[in-house]
């Protein structure tokens, strides 16, 4: 909770320098902080990314220690400044084709969550309001559309260089053993708030998770049990289907479910936020993608390695050619 707290301190914090910028306005012009050939930066439009930059540190439960506050805001302001020149740089097909790419991945973004409220909520706990988001992710989709025409224009990655980079990274394009099962979950949290439930509720849940167990233990219907006891509304739909892989970020789960034999029923195995009761499948042995299936992806990092390797001169010469001034304290 120290880490909400903190964040909301922050945001708090920021809040209130936006109302003191906009209650100060009339009367004083904000400060410029950098400036060049057709932009300016001023200091609230700084302090609003810094704030958010910290947040979302918080957040992840990685705050930034104080003594690194400047070098964070150097960084990225130098990052503002970056995104401004090579924005003046932009055509107007360049910033049509960022802006198209930056609602598809949007869009996609958001169908990972139960809904567009619930993602929004999820960016909020980090420091980012939708319209913030869209509008960074809109940017930086022009910057890439900018930066890719002119660092890659005539690179071309021959598929034998492609074939060598797949051979000595196989390991990359591994597909880890998986396990196909159907999952009853019986959560210790709430669903609103993700505090943990009173001890007499999770002593209910418990009794209920071995009540369940035992019913699917004896043959039961599994499915059926699904739908009537299991609580995670995502895989309900699927009669409780699941796939977990090896190396999940669930390791207690994982353990118990790749000791189970095809079609066995779990003891209740409990976890960080709630108890499992499951019944296996089907493991699926690992097992490697093609190279035809990666190829394009192989290319795609080979592209991108080289432009980083151009980037720091690229940049350099953009910031020299804009006349770049720095007003920071």
């Amino acid at each position: 909770m120290t880490a909400v707290f903190a964040m909301a301190s922050q945001l708090a914090s920021a809040q209130a320098t936006a109302r003191k910028s906009n209650d100060l306005s009339d009367l004083f012009s904000d400060v410029i902080v950098a400036k060049g050939k057709g932009f300016e930066i001023n200091r609230s439009e700084l302090d609003n990314a810094v704030i958010t930059t910290k947040a979302n540190r918080v957040s992840q439960g990685n705050p930034i220690p104080a003594y690194m506050n400047n070098e964070i805001e150097a960084q990225i302001l130098d990052k503002l400044v970056t995104t401004k020149i090579i924005l003046l740089k932009a055509t107007k097909d360049q910033a049509r084709n960022g802006k198209l790419n930056a609602e598809v991945f949007l869009k996609d973004l958001i169908q990972q969550h139960p809904s567009q409220e619930a993602f929004e909520r999820q960016l909020v706990s980090t420091g980012m309001a939708l319209d913030y988001f869209r509008k960074q992710l809109f940017e930086q989709a022009i910057v890439k559309e900018v930066i890719d025409a002119d660092l890659k224009a005539g690179y071309f990655v021959p598929d034998e260089k492609a074939r060598e980079f797949y051979q000595t990274k196989k390991e990359a394009f591994a597909i880890p053993e998986r396990a196909e099962l159907r999952n009853i979950y019986i959560p210790l949290r709430s669903t609103l708030t993700g505090d943990p439930l009173p001890l007499a509720e999770q002593a209910k849940r418990l009794t209920r998770a071995e009540e369940v167990q035992s019913k699917a233990a004896t043959g039961e219907d599994f499915i059926k049990l699904v739908k009537s006891y299991s609580e995670d509304v995502v895989t309900k739909e699927k009669d409780g289907e699941v796939t977990i892989a090896r190396g999940s970020n669930n390791p207690v789960l994982e353990d118990a479910v790749f000791s189970l034999k095809q079609g066995q029923v779990s003891s209740v195995i409990k976890t960080g936020t709630g108890y499992h009761i499951v019944k296996l499948i089907k493991i699926h042995p690992k097992e490697y993608q093609s190279f035809s299936e990666v190829v394009d992806r192989i290319k795609m990092q080979l592209e991108a390695e080289y432009v980083q390797q151009l980037l720091p001169d690229y940049l350099a010469k953009l910031k020299d050619a804009a006349a770049l001034e720095l007003h920071l304290d």
